[in-house]
């Protein structure tokens, strides 16, 4: 069971690492906005997993559960931070800096599922701070804040996601390709929607509104020439009916065969796929990544090193269905019944 979590883990870090450089191409290239690119993209992801997956029953159990309501609101969260960490920094600096989720993870791990860190994970903890420290020291000062902040709030969602995606009772309960498409369709379709009406709801306060009055936080909120954007609208399409289904499939599936700790403990290679990725750009003159040195390189490889002793002390590791039952599942569905 370890080795097929390993290897769905490794299957979406590659899907990851794919639709992150694509998200920093077409915000680099095409100025889209964060917020509608990302919820576009989405919620035509949504609209595809759940064609796929075709009429049956999970639909509405899904719906009603709080932990679809708050995944959602932590997937688009932290994509929108990736979106502004992207306008400053190289899809590989933000994956070495999103390291910081092995750290969230531990300790979210230890304190609301019950699952204290291992002996070899000090050490391995130690690594991955090390190469932090030394990523965060290597950008521009003039940025260093902005993208530090951005980078921050992409590690904490990103461990809240997958340890709600972990717990999720219907995600759990899915056992076929179309039960698992349609749990992460309706997952991601309330996200989406949701985002989607708010940021048209403020593109027109904001399209109607004279620049110099509206409050300093929806200033930089999207307008109407955002939204209508073809860039935007184009590249959202493309993104949620390719890349984004299959990523997320596989995030579902492996959250919950791997465990949130382990998971993200794997995702530590997502740098070097994003790497692999974004030279693929550079070498058509599509993107630029001079900015990743050979000392953020071998920083990550630090990191990957931390994961992979951490991962080390884990190789006995099985998975208890009893573990299943923890105080997230319990704070959000007292009717939640492990299966």
């Amino acid at each position: 069971m370890i080795a097929k979590g390993l290897t769905l883990s490794f299957i979406t870090t590659v899907l990851f690492a794919t639709f992150e450089v694509c998200f920093r191409y077409a915000a680099v290239a095409f100025d889209v906005h964060p917020v509608i690119f990302t919820s576009l993209a989405f919620f035509v992801a949504a609209t595809m997993l759940i064609i796929i997956a075709g009429p049956g029953q999970g639909g509405l159990k899904t719906l009603r559960r709080p932990h679809t309501w708050a995944f959602g609101a932590m997937e688009i969260l932290m994509n929108i931070s990736v979106m502004f960490a992207l306008a400053y920094i190289t899809t590989t600096e933000m994956n070495f800096l999103a390291r910081a989720t092995m750290i969230f993870a531990l300790l979210i791990g230890w304190v609301f599922l019950g699952r204290p860190p291992k002996k070899y994970d000090v050490f391995g903890i130690l690594l991955v701070l090390g190469g932090l420290i030394y990523v965060a020291w290597e950008i521009d000062p003039a940025i260093r804040a902005i993208v530090l902040f951005c980078m921050f709030w992409v590690s904490l969602t990103s461990t809240l996601r997958t340890v709600i995606a972990e717990t999720h009772p219907e995600s759990g309960n899915a056992l076929t390709i179309r039960q698992r498409c349609r749990v992460s369709g309706y997952v991601l379709m309330v996200s989406s929607f949701c985002f989607l009406f708010f940021a048209f709801t403020v593109g027109f306060l904001k399209s109607s509104m004279p620049f110099g009055d509206l409050p300093i936080l929806l200033q930089n909120a999207p307008g109407y020439g955002d939204i209508v954007h073809k860039p935007t609208v184009y590249g959202g399409i493309i993104l949620g009916v390719t890349i984004i289904p299959l990523a997320m499939y596989f995030y579902f599936y492996a959250t919950r065969v791997a465990k949130t700790e382990v998971f993200i403990m794997v995702t530590s290679f997502l740098p070097f796929s994003a790497y692999a990725v974004e030279y693929i750009f550079h070498l058509f003159d599509l993107l630029d990544i001079s900015s990743v040195s050979n000392g953020d390189l071998a920083a990550g490889a630090v990191m990957t090193l931390g994961a992979l002793v951490m991962l080390y002390g884990r190789k006995d590791t099985h998975l208890d269905k009893k573990n299943a039952k923890n105080i997230i599942n319990i704070k959000l569905d007292k009717k939640y019944d492990p299966v």
